[in-house]
Order: C-alpha cells, then structure tokens, then sequence
C-alpha cells in the first residue's frame, strides 16, 4: 500500500509539498514501477494558489481585450549569492545523489523552480514613494531629482536630515546583528546570566525602541523606515513601530540588499512571471490526478487515531461536509493559527503554546484605475505608493499602499489604462473604476511569534503531521516555497531534486555570521559613527543659518530696496507733475 499524504492548503507552501512528492512518484513511473506516495491536496477555496492570484483586467481603450494581472504575489529575485558556493553544492548535489540543505544567506529556491519549469520572467524596475496629508509632503525612491519632487523640500532641514538619516541607518544598522560571544566567561556566571538577559533584550527589540535609543528623526521613522517596512509586512504603522522586532527587520533589508540601496538603483533585480503568477502553479497541478484535487473542501479536524498501527502514525481529516479520511502523514500548509484550529481539542500542549503565538490579520485588495490614489505630484509617483492620511482620518485605518502595475514590463498604459491595486483604503475607489475585490490574510510579527519560529522544530513531525508556511520565517514567497520543499522531503527523504535545495538563515544566525568580534574595524566604525554625527549637526546648522541669512536678505530688500524703488518712482512722478 502507498504512504497517503493529505496536505491541508494549496499557497506556495502546498504546492511546493505537492511537487516535491510529485518528483518521486515521476522516478517510480519512469522505471515502471510502484507508486509508493498517493498525494492529496485540499483546499477550502474554491480555486488553488493562495496569494498567488492572477486575474484579467478588461483594457480601457477602445481596442479592448484583457491584460492578465497578479493581485497578491507579483514579485520576486534572483538575490545574489557566491557562484563559488553554488557550484560547489551542485558537485556534491551530483556526487551524492542527495538532497542536501545548504545554508545561504540568499535562497533561490523558488527560482530554480521556475527555472526547471522553463517559466520565463521579466525585470522591473520596483521603486517605493510616499504621499502624507492629501500629498502636503511627498517623496519618490526613483532619483534623487523625484526624492525632491516638491521642491521646496530643498530647504526643508527635516528632510535633509531624513536623506541623512536613511544613509546612517544603511551604514550601522547590521551593529543589532553583531553578536557577543566571546564576552561569555566561564568563571562568571552572573556576568553569563546578565549577558544572556542583554541579549534577550536586544533579539526583543522593538523598531520604535532602536529608533529612539540611536536619536533617529521623527522625519526619517514617519516618513521612510515606518512606512517602507509596514509595506513590506502589510502592517498598522504603529504596529511595526511597536511589535516588529528591529532584528528581523535588518536581518530581511540586509538579505535583500535595502541596505545598499541608493535613489535610482534598489540594489536588487526585481522579476515578475510572464504571462502571471498564476503559470507556475498550473504547471505544478498537471502532475496531480484529477481525484486527488479537493477544491472548496475546508478541513475542520485533524486527529490521531490511536487504534491503527504500522507506519508509525493514522491521521483522520474531517471536512466540513462531515466525510472522513485516513492518512498516513498530513502537511499542514495554512496559516499559524489556521493550523492550531484545524488541530482543535487533539493539540498537544507544545502545539498550542508555539502555534498559538502566531497571528494574522485580514486585508482587503481593490483592483482599479482611480488615480487619486496616486501622488498629487506625478513626479512622486513609483512602483509602490504609500499614502497616510493621517490627520485627514482620524479614526479607522489611515495607511494604504497602491501598487502602480502599468509600471509592469509589456503594459501600454494607452491600451490598459491606469492599473492600480490598492490595499487596505481608508476610503472605496470609484465604484466605476473597480474591476474586482479581493481578501487575504497576512502574518503579524512581534517578539513571541519570532521567539516561537525557533521552537517549531519541537512539533515538526510530531504525530505525523508537518508544519508549513511563509509565517515559518519573514512571510515570503521563497521561504514558504523552501518550508513546503522541507516538509515534503523530512516525510520522503529519498527523493531526488532536479536541483539542491538552499536554506536561508535566521536573524540569530544573521547575528553570528555578522559579528565583527576579533577584527580590527570597530574602532574604525566608532571613528566612523562620529564623523555622521559631526555631518549630521553640520547639516542642520548650515540650514538653519542658510535659512536665518535668506530671512535676513529678504528683510533687508523689502525695508532698503523696495522702499528706495518706492521713494524713486515718487520723486519721478513728481516731477513730472
């Protein structure tokens, strides 16, 4: 009898389960043999895929016709990592015939998924704007020229010092992943316990506390850091503030290269999936019978049946119609706290303490083409808009982020029209610019869920059910793809890859690759950290006075210049009386 396998979810996570099973059941088929795997796939929706959504959007133009357009995952990279280090885990990929996990700072799973499935990409250029109070100040990443789209932020001290302050915390921020090992000393355990508890303290962080311990301006957290990162998390501003660890958050903009950005150039080749996301998940179905798919089939149990043995685990999955199936191994690919609920009574203690400190929270997408969604100036207009409506909303949801899709490879925005996605408005666009509604689910991040992604391997497999998702980590599409490829080979380890499967480190490792401890640069940093702050106050001072010179200058002409011109044109007028 074949091992059966239910995986509860069809995101990325399942799917990535489903095709890693999928390549050892194509190895039995190309030797005749056996299928040794019978892979099911459920889904409470009625359509598979997650956040991977692509839909047609009815062009505006007289022509007509339908652009195909991703809602939710639209993005990804290829983000670089040693060739060196590649190659070599290709060789030993081909030498053992294994499945090895390499570490690496910058996975590329996901890619060379795409890759194998000869699932073509395209570039785009992602840049991120800003639009405060019904655009009384607004600022574009694309160039320093739309940085300072309004212009007269050019004599605005706050905002030089916000550009100062992007660049100091680009140049200081990986300190917070700098660990301190070797000040651990074995005959001092209350110096031991004090530096455990400090450490603590640090990996608890809040972004807020960084930002206010290292005198960051208000200007650079309302206006850039904030705002960037709860457009990266899908997050309330004041619970990124908060919440967010400062930790994870370095640890992600380090590892996609935020921290090397400059106006202009991100740093990082941003792709997107020709022709929609919605290619690679089709491509991974074509391998699963027609039987073994249950769309809308929502699964409200999953329980250990004790009284079957063999194979070392019986699995019993209740649906929502009140049928029953047995298995022998379950991944469960939903959210955190899906997956605590589809366990219900029969969790185990640890079970309900680690998945219980994972969250969601819902959003809400709007696919149209209301350009007052965009920056009132158009020069401030990117990939990405973040607009705060701060003092427009008093109460309620003041945050939302339209994406600009017509910046997408391909679009002719004369044949589509403006193509916007707005998540989260605080207000409806026009009713007649809406072409769809849609609503996901997004991981909420603090201290516990990130303290509990540490202790998930103590229910990993456990009873025979697995765990899978991009809450494992930062919320990703790579790394819910490699959680669903780990999942998958921890329950079939002889599987063959078509290629080796590289994990991605999490900030505590960040923290010890990082360490600058043995070398000679932290007194050059520390000579360093004081010439910004030396910049920093020369900047100021030199606006103000700049500021105080030009007030000086104008008072001097109107009382002197103006009043001479007067007195002249007086005296000329009187003699000519």
């Amino acid at each position: 009898m074949p091992l059966r396998v239910a995986i509860v979810g069809s995101g990325v996570s399942g799917l990535a389960a489903l095709w890693t099973l999928q390549q050892q059941q194509k190895q039995k088929q190309q030797h005749d043999e056996e299928d040794e795997i019978e892979t099911h796939l459920y889904e409470a929706d009625d359509r598979v895929g997650g956040h991977t959504l692509t839909v047609p959007w009815r062009n505006l133009s007289k022509a007509g016709g339908v652009t195909m357009v991703d809602i939710a995952f639209t993005l990804y990279n290829k983000l670089t990592y040693l060739l060196t280090f590649s190659l070599y885990a290709w060789f030993r990929h081909k030498k053992m015939q294994t499945n090895p996990v390499y570490p690496s700072t910058h996975p590329a799973n996901f890619t060379s998924l795409l890759s194998h499935l000869n699932i073509a990409s395209l570039p785009m250029r992602i840049t991120f704007g800003l639009s405060r109070d019904n655009g009384q100040f607004e600022w574009s990443s694309t160039s320093l020229s739309t940085f300072f789209a309004q212009r007269r932020n050019l004599l605005s001290p706050s905002v030089w010092r916000m550009l100062f302050d992007i660049w100091r915390f680009n140049l200081f921020a990986t300190d917070i992943l700098h660990h301190n090992n070797n000040k651990y000393n074995p005959l001092n355990q209350n110096h031991n316990q004090n530096l455990k508890s400090q450490q603590k303290e640090e990996e608890e962080e809040s972004v807020g506390s960084y930002l206010k311990r290292n005198n960051y301006s208000s200007t650079f957290r309302d206006n850039y850091l904030i705002p960037l990162a709860s457009s990266i998390w899908v997050n309330d501003p004041n619970q990124t503030l908060n919440s967010i660890p400062i930790l994870m958050l370095v640890a992600y903009f380090k590892n996609h290269l935020l921290l090397n950005s400059s106006f202009g150039d991100d740093g990082v080749q941003w792709l997107v999936i020709k022709d929609g996301a919605k290619q690679y998940v089709d491509r991974i179905l074509e391998g699963l019978p027609v039987g073994n798919l249950h769309v809308s089939t929502p699964i409200v149990k999953v329980e250990s049946d004790c009284r079957v043995e063999g194979r070392g685990a019986s699995l019993l999955l209740h649906t929502a119609d009140g049928s029953i199936e047995r298995f022998d191994r379950v991944i469960v690919a939903t959210a955190g706290d899906e997956a605590l609920r589809i366990l219900g009574d029969g969790a185990t203690d640890d079970e309900r303490r680690i998945l219980g400190c994972f969250r969601t929270s819902p959003s809400r997408v709007f696919l149209h083409s209301d350009t007052s969604f965009m920056p009132r100036n158009r020069k401030a207009w990117s990939a990405w808009n973040y607009h705060d409506f701060s003092t427009s909303v008093p109460s309620g949801p003041h945050v939302s982020l339209t994406a600009n899709l017509n910046d997408l490879p391909g679009q002719d925005i004369s044949i589509t029209g403006p193509i916007l996605t707005t998540l989260n408005p605080c207000r409806v666009p026009d009713p007649s610019s809406i072409q769809g509604t849609f609503y996901f689910r997004h991981p909420v991040y603090d201290s516990a869920s990130m303290q509990a992604q540490n202790e998930l391997h103590q229910i990993q497999g456990r009873r025979g059910i697995w765990f899978a998702g991009a809450w494992m980590r930062e919320g990703f599409h790579e790394q819910g793809f490699t959680a669903g490829v780990k999942a998958a080979m921890d329950i079939w380890p002889e599987v063959k890859l078509p290629f080796p499967i590289v994990d991605c480190p999490s900030p505590e490792e960040e923290r010890m690759k990082l360490s600058m401890e043995g070398h000679r640069l932290p007194g050059l940093m520390r000579l360093l950290r004081l010439s910004t702050h030396a910049v920093q106050y020369s900047i100021v001072f030199g606006l103000l006075i700049g500021r105080v010179v030009m007030f000086l200058f104008g008072t001097i002409y109107s009382e002197y210049f103006v009043a001479a011109r007067a007195n002249a044109r007086a005296k000329a007028k009187a003699k000519r009386v």
